[in-house]
C-alpha cells in the first residue's frame, strides 16, 4: 500500500508540473481563473470541485497553457464513491497522465458524459 500511495503521489506531482495553470502567481490571476463548484444548498459533503480556466474562453485573462483550455480538479474526501455532475458548458476528459497510470485504471473511476463517479479518498484531474 505504501508503494501504491507513493506512485499515486508521483503521478499527481507529474500532473501538477504539466500545466502552468497550477502555478498561478498573482491574486488577480487566481480570482480570474479559479472557480469552485459543488457549492450552495445542493452541495455534496466531502467533495471539492475546482476549475481553472485558460484564456481561450475568456480573452480578458489570456492563454497561458498551450495544451489545455482548462482543468477540473475533484477531491473526494468521503470513504465511499460519489457521483458528481460536471460544470456545464465544457467537455472534460481524464488527464492523459491518469489515463496511463495503472493505479488510476484500477480505482473504478468512471467519466460518463457530464457525470463523474469518483472513488472514496481520491483526487482526479480532468482536462478540456
Amino acid at each position: 500500500d505504501i508503494e501504491r500511495a507513493n506512485d499515486m503521489f508521483l503521478t499527481l506531482l507529474k500532473i501538477r508540473t504539466d500545466s502552468p495553470l497550477f502555478s498561478l502567481t498573482s491574486a488577480k490571476d487566481i480570482q480570474a481563473r479559479v472557480r469552485f463548484h459543488n457549492t450552495g444548498r445542493e452541495h455534496k459533503q466531502g467533495l471539492i470541485m475546482m476549475s481553472i480556466a485558460d484564456g481561450l474562453t475568456n480573452t480578458a485573462i489570456g492563454d497561458i497553457d498551450p495544451n489545455y483550455d482548462g482543468l477540473l480538479v475533484v477531491f473526494n474526501n468521503n470513504a465511499t464513491k460519489q457521483r458528481v455532475t460536471l460544470p456545464s458548458g465544457f467537455s472534460y476528459k481524464l488527464h492523459p497522465t491518469l489515463v496511463k497510470s495503472p493505479n488510476y485504471k484500477n480505482l473504478g473511476l468512471k467519466l460518463l458524459g457530464k457525470t463523474l463517479e469518483i472513488p472514496g479518498a481520491t483526487a482526479v484531474v480532468l482536462v478540456r
